[in-house]
């Protein structure tokens, strides 16, 4: 019951997002802290919205930028984590 309205109250506040991040955001929220061992990847978000590195590498430093992820890592090694969990 937690989770749901931390979920809530999460997008209550969430900045603007396109469909592609918001897809991945509600991912990373349903897995929780110890989902996508590993953190997000640019690879494994184009492998979830179908989009192009470029276009994932893009999207995933915008959601770092607007305080949604934090970044770790450079190159090949950058993932991302929700921010706060």
């Amino acid at each position: 019951m937690r989770a749901a309205v931390d979920k809530g109250l999460f997008w209550q506040a969430a900045p603007a997002m396109n469909e592609r991040q918001r897809k991945v955001v509600q991912k990373l929220l349903d897995a929780g802290p110890a989902g996508f061992g590993g953190g997000m990847s640019a690879e494994k978000y184009g492998n979830i919205t179908s989009a192009s590195k470029a276009t994932a590498t893009r999207d995933l430093a915008d959601l770092a930028e607007k305080g949604v992820l934090e970044i770790t890592g450079q190159g090949r090694g950058t993932r991302y984590w929700l921010r706060g969990t």
